[in-house]
């Protein structure tokens, strides 16, 4: 019996090594690419005054980068967060655009992990409705800071599926915090 779990085990060990093989080469080394994610996002944001109902809805991010090895690439791309119900407010225009440098260790299997850090340039809306009048309504746009990390997974040399999560942090009061938490594609051209 031991005979054959250790053959079985030995086997299974075999195959998971040539797994490796077999994908280590499948997700781009270099090169251009296009990626979009769509997910779960929410504004950290309520208004003094507000009888708040939703801060959180649909994510989006557009993004072209550069990899120019298996682990440094550039991006840059556009970010929108959920517009803001506060039933007398209303927070929309929750956008940024993103520069990031995303750092990745890639495994052999098709798999890597990511890191991105980032600036970017906000913009966001705060204003009444139903004849709510909050504090510190009106447009800002100002700076903030791009932390994210994610796992992508190679299916074919040309795409890879993605599960990321960032934050955009400012210094700046009139622009709250956004989170994302999204599935996304990547194609290398």
């Amino acid at each position: 019996m031991l005979k054959k779990i250790t053959l079985v085990g030995t086997a299974g060990f075999i195959a998971f090594l040539m797994s490796g093989i077999i994908f280590a080469d499948m997700s781009q080394s270099s090169g251009a690419y296009g990626e979009g994610n769509i997910g779960w996002g929410r504004v950290a944001e309520e208004p003094a005054g507000s009888t708040k109902t939703e801060n959180t809805g649909l994510g989006l991010n557009m993004s072209i980068g550069y990899k120019f090895n298996p682990t440094i690439a550039v991006e840059a791309g556009i970010y929108r967060y959920p517009t803001e119900d506060f039933g007398n407010a209303e927070g929309s225009s929750n956008y940024a655009g993103v520069a990031a440098i995303k750092g990745a260790i890639p495994f052999d299997n098709g798999f890597e992990a990511f890191a991105k850090v980032g600036g970017a340039i906000v913009s966001h809306n705060l204003k009444g409705k139903n004849g709510g009048n909050p504090a510190g309504a009106g447009n800002y746009t100002g700076g903030a800071i791009l932390l994210g990390a994610g796992l992508g997974y190679a299916f074919t040399p040309n795409w890879e599926g993605t599960v990321q999560g960032n934050v955009l942090a400012s210094a700046d009061d009139n622009i709250p915090t956004m989170q994302m938490l999204t599935i996304g594609l990547t194609y290398f051209f």
